[in-house]
């Protein structure tokens, strides 16, 4: 068996959060939904191209407050968003 000489081997891209600007974010996540119905953190992190822990993060805090913009729910072992007047 051959083995690397790396010591390390590393990805070929890794995602960095980036900015989201909450107005522009609230209309693509809005015309998301209509189309869809709902979104997963994985398909916030791939449109976004942001980690998963910053899709995570921004979806969940779109559920909290007083008057929430999405409802998450669990679907198997997956959380899913959708819009909070819609359920």
């Amino acid at each position: 068996m051959q083995h690397s000489t790396q010591r390390f081997e590393t990805a070929a891209y890794a995602g960095h959060a980036v900015a989201l600007d909450r107005d522009r974010l609230l209309s693509w996540l809005d015309a998301f939904l209509a189309e869809h119905g709902c979104i997963t953190a994985r398909q916030f992190k791939l449109a976004h191209n942001c980690t998963l822990y910053q899709a995570r993060k921004t979806l969940n805090a779109l559920c909290g407050g007083l008057a929430p913009h999405l409802v998450r729910r669990q679907v198997a072992t997956t959380y899913v968003y959708t819009l909070a007047s819609a359920g």
